[in-house]
């Protein structure tokens, strides 16, 4: 089993996060995944958080999980919740992933000259829903949706 820092999902997790921790967690023990990791080295904002850091023999993973219908109404991202409600994504969940990837990427890169050798990568999950946006903002080869949940966590993160 992988090593979760922390042993357990948060308190406020969504029931998305909750799920793919469970299925982080039965990754082997090569790998390490942090739930809920805060950055203060973030280039567009003060403090950021991403939802998974898996690190492991392939690389570093960095994951961002939304529950609901996600979408892109408009160019602006939003999700549709359980209860019904809509609520704003601001940049959406692919900025949020690929710039906490960037400043955790700098973050290394300025500590330790082996980091450029490593790979780093990203992931957007939304299992409850097929994300169906099909433009610029939407890196297609980073989406782990409910089309694809058969996907094994090693598979995700190799």
């Amino acid at each position: 089993m992988a090593r979760m820092i922390p042993q357990s999902a948060a308190h406020d997790s969504s029931g998305a996060e909750t799920w793919l921790f469970k299925k982080l967690e039965k990754l082997s023990d090569q790998y390490c995944v942090l739930h809920s990791l805060g950055s203060m080295r973030h280039d567009h904002k003060n403090w950021s958080e991403i939802d998974f850091t898996v690190v492991g023999p392939e690389g570093i993973f960095l994951i961002e999980v939304k529950g609901g219908t996600v979408g892109r109404k408009n160019g602006a991202w939003e999700v549709q919740r359980g209860d019904g409600k809509i609520e704003s994504l601001g940049r959406g969940p692919f900025f949020q992933v690929g710039s906490a990837e960037a400043a955790t990427r700098k973050f290394l890169q300025n500590r330790f000259d082996w980091i450029q050798k490593l790979v780093m990568g990203y992931w957007v999950v939304t299992p409850d829903c097929v994300l169906s946006v099909d433009d610029l903002g939407v890196d297609s080869r980073a989406v782990y949706d409910a089309n694809n949940l058969h996907i094994s966590a090693e598979s995700l993160v190799q």
